[in-house]
């Protein structure tokens, strides 16, 4: 994380962190002849109380033990014990009584325990570094390089009791040093090539180890713990994907708290809680801010007899609000309960109902604004065009200005002309005031930063596109929002079956199935918003769907030749005049001789008869939104390790899009291993597409690295912050 501000809260939160509160029930402490003095106290309205314990042989009227109020009017003594552990309870009015505030006790007669103990903290630091050195030409472009030195700093504190140490604190720091040289040919000078870019705190992650919660303060880090729930409601690792608004979490920053089950927790209970903010950067007031705070909680069941699991429930739920210019939109309240149950081990039956938000909230900032009857309000936000920093960082732009469709003067298209030079009125934020005079709503502009021609291919449009070529932007054609309400839903059902395999099980030392045959439902309301959810549900979020779906797959030899088919129909806008099919043929094989890793491989069609006005954005279209019908095969091999080569993968792809342009995909990789401890490994691919009536289109891409540095474990360093 590339903020000082970074800094503080984690030197705030190791403090918070590194006081120990004293313990209500009894406080001590070690004596120069290794004794303890032990102070004990009790409140209570109690006319007279003494204590008692194994200490004085349970002595109800021992003088010695007698306890006294002091200033706060608590019962209290201090005695002298040696080291050791003591049961104890206090003796009020000819009452037994326990510790009120100890709750540690032993049975049969609930007797409090006091533990006496030089207890201490300890601590390990583990150091780690990676070098990254990348080559990177495509198309027959310019020559990239780039430098990256990763070191990280991760380790524990412990407490330790009687010579038993126990973790109680979790620390992991990164720091990150870029150097990136986008032309090689071109680079202003040999300098450049060693000349440190950018150096940051990349990412950190505290976490305070308890019974039953740890507790973590997360910078940067990804956060893999998505949903429990079988829709995938609050997929959060999908929250960093660039979607229709381009999304502040691909480049920008974040931070949150976390809390995840702790040691003492039943295995039978999982969950997790996040409170996440994200932004361009933490440390300033930018312009668009993203809050979400999820929950996912889930309860095994299992069999009286046997123990074996035979269900669960569980709740999802997630609350999510931008903030974009300052404005708070409104807040998405998702929520989710869901299901399993094995009435035998070859049958299960999974079900999911969720509650969800209908709307859309507009969560781009750049943009021409209807200000008043005066003035459009142009406002640029750098971040919403990450490509810009492989041409310099954003910190580092001068100027921008505005280019369009002007009514008159040298300023129509004309990239040298700075009439409309922008103000930066925050980081990476820019903005400018024309008048309605000079440009017409629904006319097209571009920005441009820090030049004057268009050779540099500086020129910024529309959907984050920088350089030649890319939509112009309109003026007075930004996304409106679509109010929130709590109207949508959705939800599945679904069966399967499978064949246990004694023959396999035996073989791979655990639970194997021969057969598995899963058929199942699901739906989706139109319009239903979904900002961190699988992708299968955000892409089809503004059509609705309601999905019959087919998976099988079979082992029919005694190796693992695993044979697979899937299929589905579809069906949108509840009209099934407008439905989608497609079925997938495939086959998997570990290691089918020696040399071989593996080789896999599928048949699949596909076909989607669009319904009216709907633009179709399913990725498996090959990004072509006039495709609707296709063929596809693919096949895949991987080797085994063999002398310095580590592997060798390969495959190839043929595309038959019915009623348009056909394509074949070859890719390899390879990845050779050196006998220098500095050389981790040397990677390199290539890529090959060939489309029918088309120029040929090649790119490569060659990686050595990591680079490893050597670790310096420092082992139980007391003392540490």
């Amino acid at each position: 994380m590339r903020r000082q501000a970074i800094l503080f809260l984690t030197l705030i939160m190791a403090l918070v962190l590194w006081v120990r509160p004293a313990r209500g029930a009894y406080t001590f402490e070690q004596l120069p002849n290794g004794k303890f003095a032990v102070t004990f106290t009790y409140p209570s309205a109690a006319s007279e109380v003494y204590l008692v314990g194994e200490f004085n042989d349970w002595n109800t009227k021992n003088p010695d033990y007698k306890m006294k109020r002091n200033t706060e009017g608590v019962y209290e003594i201090t005695i002298e014990l040696a080291k050791g552990t003591y049961e104890y309870k206090f003796y009020a009015d000819g009452e037994w009584k326990a510790d009120p505030e100890n709750p540690d006790t032993v049975p049969p007669f609930g007797n409090s325990v006091a533990t006496l103990s030089a207890g201490s903290t300890v601590g390990e630091v583990r150091f780690k570094g990676e070098l990254n050195n990348e080559l990177i030409q495509v198309d027959q472009g310019a020559i990239a390089f780039n430098n990256d030195l990763k070191l990280q700093v991760e380790g524990t504190l412990q407490a330790v009791k009687d010579g038993q140490a126990t973790d109680r604190f979790a620390y992991m720091a990164e720091i990150f040093a870029e150097n990136k040289i986008k032309d090689v040919a071109n680079t202003s000078g040999s300098q450049a090539y060693y000349t440190v870019d950018n150096i940051y705190l990349n990412r950190f992650n505290l976490t305070l180890l308890q019974k039953y919660a740890n507790t973590s303060l997360q910078g940067n880090m990804a956060d893999e713990t998505n949903s429990f729930d079988y829709l995938g409601l609050i997929d959060v690792q999908t929250s960093k994907d660039d979607r229709d608004n381009y999304n502040v979490n691909d480049s920008g920053d974040n931070v949150r708290i976390k809390i995840t089950p702790g040691s003492g927790t039943s295995s039978d209970w999982d969950y997790h809680f996040n409170f996440a903010k994200y932004t361009y950067d933490i440390t300033k007031a930018s312009s668009v801010k993203k809050y979400y705070s999820s929950l996912n909680l889930k309860k095994d069941f299992r069999h009286h007899r046997t123990g074996y699991k035979v269900g669960e429930v569980g709740f999802t739920g997630l609350v999510y609000q931008p903030v974009v210019l300052g404005e708070a939109k409104d807040v998405a309240l998702s929520g989710a309960i869901f299901g399993s149950y094995m009435p035998s081990d070859s049958f299960i039956i999974r079900a999911e109902y969720a509650h969800l938000p209908t709307g859309d909230i507009n969560e781009s900032v750049t943009g021409a604004y209807d200000y008043n009857d005066e003035y459009w309000r142009f406002v640029f936000n750098v971040y919403e065009y990450p490509d810009i920093e492989e041409i310099k960082p954003f910190a580092a732009i001068e100027e921008v200005h505005v280019v369009g469709d002007f009514k008159a003067g040298a300023g129509n298209w004309n990239p040298a002309d700075k009439t409309y030079a922008m103000t930066q009125i925050e980081d990476g934020l820019w903005e400018v005031f024309i008048p309605k005079t000079s440009i017409d709503k629904g006319k097209g502009y571009k920005f441009i930063f820090d030049s004057d021609t268009w050779d540099d291919g500086h020129e910024c449009g529309q959907n984050g596109h920088v350089g030649a070529g890319g939509a112009d932007l309109i003026v007075g054609q930004t996304a409106e929002d679509i109010p929130i309400k709590q109207d949508g839903q959705s939800y599945m059902v679904e069966a399967s079956y499978r064949l246990f395999d004694p023959r396999r099980s035996f073989r791979v030392g655990g639970d194997a199935y021969k057969f598995g045959v899963t058929l199942g439902y699901k739906a989706l309301a139109d319009g239903t918003y979904l900002p961190v959810a699988v992708d299968e549900l955000y892409k089809l979020r503004d059509t609705g769907f309601s999905k019959a779906y087919l998976s099988t797959y079979y082992y029919p030899l005694p190796n693992d030749l695993k044979l697979i088919f899937n299929g589905y129909y579809q069906g949108y806008y509840d009209d099934f005049d407008h439905f989608g099919y497609g079925a997938n043929l495939g086959f998997d094989f570990p290691q089918p001789v020696r040399f071989l890793d593996y080789v896999k491989g599928n048949v699949e069609r596909h076909d989607i008869t669009a319904a009216d006005g709907w633009k179709f954005y399913d990725g498996n279209i090959l990004e072509d939104k006039n495709v609707r019908e296709y063929n596809r095969v693919f096949f895949e091999g991987k080797t085994r390790p063999l002398g310095w080569v580590n592997y060798v993968l390969g495959n190839v792809q043929y595309t038959d899009k019915i009623e348009e342009k056909n394509y074949i995909k070859l890719f390899g990789e390879a990845e050779l291993l050196f006998p220098v401890e500095q050389i981790a490994y040397l990677k390199g691919n290539i890529d090959y597409i060939l489309v029918t009536q088309f120029p040929s289109f090649v790119s490569s891409k060659i990686r050595s690295g990591p680079r490893r540095l050597q670790n310096f474990p420092l082992d139980n360093c007391s003392g540490l912050p």
